[in-house]
């Protein structure tokens, strides 16, 4: 399960958000499967409703972001990756001036990221495992499986494209992961 809360500091009087959702994880052979799926609820902001300033809007979206993996070899792998957002779920929230005008912004895209991963020091051999799981797997001294000791970062890029008319034709990807 995954909870998260953030909230803006200094000036900016952008609402705070709070996730909550379930990471689905399932492992067969070199391929791996991840969703986070989460409902967002905004809270806050500045502002009364048909104030020209008006920010707040304590609305439900449901975001996801998946991806399919395989592993070609300890320090290869490809995927599939999607990202998105329902906004407005049920017609939440009080929507500002802008939102009225042009409606909200349900976002999709999806698209292959190539990632290369590395082992700083080479001290055992783990399963390399990125994206959101929790842990990557070695053998110990009597072969069972245990948790990883080793340090090993995931760099990944490629495009996704978009899946609908709000989403940007194409978004590229980098991203590096540190996993201890």
């Amino acid at each position: 399960l995954l909870m998260e809360y953030g909230s803006p500091v200094g000036d900016f009087e952008a609402p705070a958000e709070f996730y909550v959702g379930p990471i689905v994880e399932a492992h067969t052979g070199p391929w791996s499967f991840i969703a986070n799926l989460m409902f967002v609820k905004y809270m806050g902001g500045k502002g009364v409703p048909g104030d020209e300033d008006f920010v707040r809007d304590e609305k439900w979206d449901f975001s996801y972001a998946t991806q399919l993996e395989y592993e070609i070899s300890r320090n290869w792998g490809v995927a599939l990756e999607a990202y998105g957002t329902f906004d407005r779920l049920g017609d939440t929230g009080t929507p500002g001036e802008n939102r009225v005008l042009f409606g909200d912004l349900d976002q999709h895209r999806a698209g292959p990221i190539v990632y290369y991963t590395f082992f700083p020091g080479e001290g055992g051999s783990g399963r390399r495992v990125h994206a959101g799981a929790a842990t990557a797997l070695s053998d110990d001294a009597d072969g069972k499986k245990g948790e990883a000791k080793e340090l090993s970062v995931a760099i990944g890029t490629g495009v996704l494209f978009g899946l609908n008319e709000n989403t940007p034709d194409l978004t590229y990807k980098l991203s590096v992961e540190v996993e201890y």
